[in-house]
């Protein structure tokens, strides 16, 4: 049954432009970290998982378009949660080891984060945008930002400025 609503269609027209483009984001990711000289294991899991779960999102919408704002929500989710896990990873892995500078290790994060806030702001209710994309924040930018605070604190000469 084709969907007569103009907005029904529009957002599922934006669904499967978002979906297709996130695909072959996670087939880019994927290639360029299988291919890369130095292999991190999370790396090498994380990208291909958001491709097959983009691919099968993908496949759902086209079967059942009317599902077109549930699968936005659950490709964005499961986006954070592609952003939170290396995010957390690689701040705890520059906390423990010595010599071992976040900015050598971490991805490009902060960019994919304001693209994910801005996508939650369009395919969630106002209040829940709201709270999804400052839960999203704190779980990206925060470990991020309280790693600089630290080394900040560290380097001004007072006593006992240790983290």
């Amino acid at each position: 049954m084709p969907m007569q609503d103009p907005s029904e269609r529009f957002v599922h027209h934006a669904m499967v432009v978002m979906l297709g483009l996130a695909i072959v984001a996670a087939a880019c990711a994927t290639t360029i970290h299988w291919l890369s000289p130095v292999q991190q294991p999370l790396d090498l899991i994380v990208p291909p998982t958001m491709l097959v779960l983009f691919a099968v999102l993908l496949i759902a919408l086209l079967r059942q378009p009317r599902w077109a704002l549930a699968i936005g929500r659950y490709a964005l989710l499961a986006s954070g949660a592609a952003l939170v896990a290396p995010t957390w990873l690689y701040v705890t892995q520059a906390v423990l080891t010595p010599g071992l500078p976040l900015i050598t290790t971490l991805p490009p994060i902060s960019s994919l984060l304001l693209i994910l806030v801005l996508m939650v702001m369009l395919f969630f209710p106002t209040p829940q945008a709201f709270r999804v994309a400052l839960l999203v924040w704190i779980l990206v930018a925060w470990p991020c930002w309280s790693i600089y605070c630290c080394i900040r604190w560290k380097w001004k000469p007072r006593e006992g400025a240790t983290c």
